[in-house]
């Protein structure tokens, strides 16, 4: 018993710092997509609201990635 909970507990940790992880490499590349429309011309509150729409949402791409 204590081992099947031990497992499914390690499955939990596991996801949550998967989730993290996929979390901060979205973020890396809207921020690194919105910086080039900056250095373009582009005004930094644009570029970060173009680099999102794009990227069409960290949530929409994590779940297209997901098993």
């Amino acid at each position: 018993m204590w081992r099947r909970v031990n497992t499914r507990a390690g499955a939990i940790f596991a996801r949550s710092r998967l989730e993290r992880e996929m979390d901060a490499e979205m973020r890396f590349h809207v921020e690194a997509y919105a910086e080039d429309l900056v250095r373009g011309g582009m005004g930094q509150a644009e570029a970060l609201r173009r680099a999102r729409i794009e990227f069409g949402g960290v949530e929409t791409t994590r779940k297209a990635q997901a098993p």
